[in-house]
């Protein structure tokens, strides 16, 4: 699986993982400054096999390692590698510009126990077996959602909230599924959606709610929500309303709009998603309906270099629309990165 498209790349098969690409500030997790090739990455001289992997678009990267330790390696300018800049030099065995070349492990909350991590520009999260979200980094717009109200660099991971079961990352917002109780009544098969970030304009909860607030934000807008996808200027839950069942909804911030608000996505109405991908001004969707044996690719929004899979002549599309050169195709796997795309086909 191809997790993230920019300059770095990593794959995960059979559990090892495989690095290609640039490795400038040690985001690749080994000793040379680029991987021409796929490389299987090693810790401690031994093969790395993960349950996830993140990286972020300014070079750092989470792994949680198969016995559930997190490790880290690349950019710690922000402390999102949760090491405190001044003392990188002493904890990581190898670094160069406060960056560190080889995955670590952070020892100061628990040696195991992960199941989950994610990184964007600047800060990270990593949520426990138990459902307890951590964050650490950067909290310049309040993108943590710590309660402390610390509104700068945390170079230690901080408990931001229990009884989460998933967390999607955006360039300066979170979007997290909780079982904790938000309305009177019972879920229904889902969990409730919360939200951190500066919330400027409205992005990304809605011109509705408050913004800047220390703390995670329930979005009452939907009663209910199974699926989040968090992108750098928009948002995708899988959601449902009071007045209404569960819908694909997006949120998008754009240049001279004010008021961002949540809006139904209607082309995916009676379709069945199996996977969706937010790139930094794309979607990728993987889809099936009653007519279709194997999964079809949707895609839609801006195309500067053809990410969309409609040639170099469209820049956009407003609407999700079939991309007809892979008509027939089994789309195995998506993924939409920094003006680029990238599927995989039986």
């Amino acid at each position: 699986m191809v997790f993230k498209l920019y300059t770095s790349n990593f794959r995960i098969e059979n559990g090892l993982v495989y690095v290609i690409g640039k490795n400038d500030v040690g985001q690749l997790g080994i000793t040379q400054t680029a991987a021409h090739e796929l490389t299987l990455l090693k810790y401690k001289n031994r093969q790395l096999k993960a349950k996830d992997i993140a990286t972020s678009p300014i070079g750092h990267t989470l792994i949680v390692h198969e016995s559930g330790k997190l490790l880290v390696c690349g950019n710690n300018r922000n402390g999102q590698l949760a090491f405190n800049q001044k003392t990188v030099p002493q904890i990581l065995s190898l670094c160069l510009n406060q960056e560190g070349y080889v995955p670590e492990k952070i020892e100061r909350v628990f040696a195991n126990g992960y199941e989950y991590a994610d990184a964007t520009y600047g800060f990270s999260m990593a949520l426990t077996e138990n459902g307890d979200l951590y964050g650490w980094g950067s909290n310049h717009n309040k993108s943590l959602g710590i309660q402390d109200g610390t509104n700068k660099e945390n170079y230690y991971p901080k408990k931001i909230i229990s009884m989460i079961t998933d967390v999607a990352l955006g360039s300066d917002y979170a979007l997290l599924l909780s079982k904790l109780l938000m309305h009177a009544d019972k879920l229904e098969n889902g969990s409730h959606l919360y939200g951190t970030g500066q919330n400027t304009l409205g992005f990304p909860m809605g011109s509705k709610f408050t913004s800047g607030a220390n703390a995670p934000q329930p979005l009452k807008t939907f009663k209910s929500c199974k699926n989040i996808y968090a992108g750098i200027n928009c948002a995708v839950v899988y959601a449902k309303t009071e007045n209404d069942n569960y819908s694909y909804w997006i949120i998008q911030r754009t240049i001279n709009s004010f008021g961002f608000e949540w809006n139904k996505i209607s082309a995916l109405q009676g379709i069945e998603v199996v996977d969706l991908s937010i790139g930094d001004s794309q979607i990728l969707v993987r889809a099936k309906n009653k007519s279709s044996i194997t999964p079809f690719l949707l895609s839609w929004g801006k195309c500067e270099y053809g990410s969309l899979g409609f040639g170099a002549s469209v820049q956009e599309r407003k609407e999700p629309r079939i991309v007809t050169c892979m008509r027939g195709r089994n789309v195995l796997k998506i993924c939409a990165g920094s003006n680029s795309s990238m599927i995989v086909c039986e």
